[in-house]
């Protein structure tokens, strides 16, 4: 029986495997009755049932997605790096949930450290979106370089000062808000593809105005942060591999000897 809460991941082929590991995270701390796990996977649909078979005893349903329903945009305006297309499927997943959920928990390429329970039982305000600061929220500024990269591209989603941008890696919502939401976003993805660096990241963070509800750093605690000796004092429970190489590929920094570091 579905329950009201859906943890979500949308994936590739590519990047399935860390998708199940963080997925497994999760389930370690949330019973299925607690919350289901869904992994939507782009165009690889043969694979499902075989997934689904080996997953049934983690009580976790790969469910197939087709490109094909974010595809109206000009795919030579989008910006290539180590995130894919499938990084726009998270603005479809509420068309593929049982009527049963409610709430939707969306986790990127992580690794759940500690129990993500308080963020998997959150109950976000009807209309609102939870989401963390992005490490770009701090950077807002014409002083440093990296400060004079970020401002520009503020600039271009019309974003000022004290926005407070945030990262769509991890978030909530309650189901029945973020089908507007994500419409909204996913216009003015395609509308503005060449501005929108972070792809859905950048459309969400331009539309969103002040329906954002702030969370804590520990739900979604970014490779940038490893560098600024806050780890400790946060005790993260969810880390983010957002900037590339990620954690699996080998060691690399901040993430070599991670293992001995986060006991």
């Amino acid at each position: 029986m579905s329950t009201e809460c859906a943890v979500c991941y949308v994936t590739d082929i590519n990047y399935l495997l860390p998708s199940l590991v963080s997925a497994s995270g999760v389930r370690k701390f949330v019973p299925a009755d607690k919350a289901d796990i869904y992994i939507f996977l782009i165009d690889e649909e043969a694979r499902v049932n075989e997934l689904n078979r080996f997953l049934k005893p983690y009580a976790m349903h790969v469910l197939p997605m087709s490109s094909s329903v974010y595809s109206d945009f000009d795919k030579s305006k989008f910006h290539k790096s180590y995130v894919t297309y499938a990084a726009l499927g998270r603005f479809f997943i509420d068309t593929m949930l049982p009527d049963t959920c409610k709430r939707i928990i969306y986790i990127g390429d992580t690794w759940i450290r500690r129990d993500p329970s308080a963020l998997i039982e959150l109950d976000v305000t009807p209309g609102k979106f939870a989401a963390v600061n992005d490490m770009a929220s701090f950077r807002y500024s014409n002083i440093t370089p990296r400060g004079r990269i970020v401002k520009p591209y503020f600039d271009s989603l019309d974003l000022k000062a004290g926005a407070q941008y945030f990262n769509s890696g991890v978030f909530a919502i309650a189901r029945k808000s973020w089908r507007p939401i994500a419409d909204e976003a996913y216009k003015f993805y395609v509308a503005n593809t060449a501005s929108c660096k972070y792809h859905d990241q950048s459309a969400l963070n331009a539309i969103m105005g002040d329906r954002r509800v702030v969370l804590s750093l520990k739900w979604n605690f970014q490779t940038p942060f490893r560098f600024l000796g806050i780890e400790r004092q946060l005790d993260p429970h969810i880390y983010h591999f957002h900037s590339f190489p990620k954690a699996w590929m080998g060691a690399c920094k901040p993430w070599d000897g991670f293992g001995e570091r986060v006991k």
